[in-house]
């Protein structure tokens, strides 16, 4: 179990604090009718470094057969066969109940239930939950141990934005586990520290 410091009063304080930063990437935006086809989490500590706790999972489904091309809008197909997403999705045979036990594993294997909160990070949290919870339901997020609380770098970069702080967000890969490292990237950049 790791341990994170900020700075309470000038002084280092310690917390058990761990932020999940999520991505996935999908056929479309609704969970109850599209497709999940990759997911990326990797644990940090919530401390100035956002340190690793974790190597981080990644893991690309298979296309179920009942999914059609057509039903695909033809920008988001052209977008997953550019960056490889929709060959390797074919070549996968991971199925949702896979991945729920995948996941159910890697929370049993970081100890999330030793942590004091487990926070969900990342662009749009919110739709990345959503996706979660399809997959695994409610009784297997409970198992997470996830706070209600997110953070959000959507909303802390508009914010920043309308403070006249500008931070450039890459969004040319749409594969989940370089979505994950550009995230925490940028919020080391915003935390005032370089990416690495």
């Amino acid at each position: 179990m790791a341990s994170s410091l900020h700075l309470v009063g000038g002084k280092a304080a310690v917390t058990n604090d761990v932020l999940l930063w999520l991505d996935v990437e999908t056929t479309g935006l609704d969970p109850f009718t599209d497709h999940l086809l990759e997911i990326a989490i990797q644990p940090t500590a919530l401390d100035r470094e956002l340190t690793p706790l974790e190597e981080p999972f990644a893991r690309t489904l298979g296309i179920p057969p009942s999914l059609r091309l057509r039903d695909i809008a033809p920008d988001v197909l052209e977008m997953h066969s550019r960056n490889g997403l929709w060959r390797d999705c074919r070549q996968s045979g991971l199925t949702p109940e896979g991945l729920a036990r995948h996941i159910e594993g890697i929370a049993t294997k970081w100890n999330l239930d030793s942590y004091a909160t487990v926070a969900l990070a990342g662009r749009s949290v919110h739709f990345d939950r959503a996706w979660l919870t399809s997959v695994l339901g409610e009784r297997e997020i409970a198992a997470l141990h996830l706070s209600h609380r997110h953070f959000d770098l959507t909303s802390i970069k508009t914010f920043a934005t309308v403070a006249g702080v500008e931070f450039k967000v890459s969004e040319d890969a749409h594969r989940a586990e370089l979505d994950v490292q550009e995230d925490i990237r940028l919020a080391r950049r915003m935390l005032g520290r370089r990416g690495r």
